[in-house]
């Protein structure tokens, strides 16, 4: 799993108590996570579209992918919007990640 991934998975394991033991591939993150997306919908959609809301997802794609018929689950392609979105906002992150200020107090002031 790269950087980015690696990244997103963290922000990703808060919102949707995405939980892995070892290092999982892109394919088994999707899976849990259109699981969870799946149980947003049903029960909480409310919350799945502040998430959406809050992750900057393009809502014409959201309801693109809601209202047009699709080969795939739903589930799984608002899951992999959900993930890509994450991974793009990790690179940003890391692309513009500060090093930590090194601050030296003077012990006169």
């Amino acid at each position: 799993m790269n950087p980015e991934e690696q990244e997103a998975l963290g922000l990703l394991s808060q919102d949707f108590s995405l939980e892995f033991s070892g290092d999982p591939d892109s394919s088994r993150i999707l899976q849990q996570l259109a699981d969870q997306v799946a149980h947003f919908l049903e029960n909480k959609p409310d919350l799945l579209f502040s998430y959406f809301y809050r992750m900057d997802i393009d809502e014409q794609e959201v309801a693109q992918i809601l209202q047009e018929p699709q080969e795939e689950p739903v589930n799984l392609m608002l899951a992999q919007l959900i993930f890509n979105r994450q991974v793009a906002r990790a690179r940003t992150k890391i692309q513009y990640r500060q090093p930590p200020l090194d601050w030296e107090m003077d012990e006169d002031s």
